[in-house]
């Protein structure tokens, strides 16, 4: 019963996530993804990404100091 609670959970953050994604893309804004100790910007979907990390969108990244990364490439 436990797991699938946290199951529900994750789809609905998962699902919540997407709806973002959709609706800076349609405002024309690229959403990136950063890590708190990290120096680069990613693609959501980036196998390097681990632990917790925030959506941002990508000029305010680049403003905040952060490089795309070169395994994701989210600047293409």
């Amino acid at each position: 019963m436990k797991k699938r609670k946290i199951t529900l959970i994750l789809c609905v953050i998962a699902v919540a996530l997407a709806v973002l994604l959709v609706a800076q893309a349609s405002a024309g804004r690229l959403v990136v993804a950063v890590s708190p100790s990290g120096k680069c910007f990613h693609k959501p979907s980036c196998r390097t990404l681990k632990g917790s990390w925030t959506l941002v969108d990508k000029d305010d990244a680049i403003k905040q100091g952060y490089r795309p990364c070169k395994i994701c490439k989210p600047d293409e």
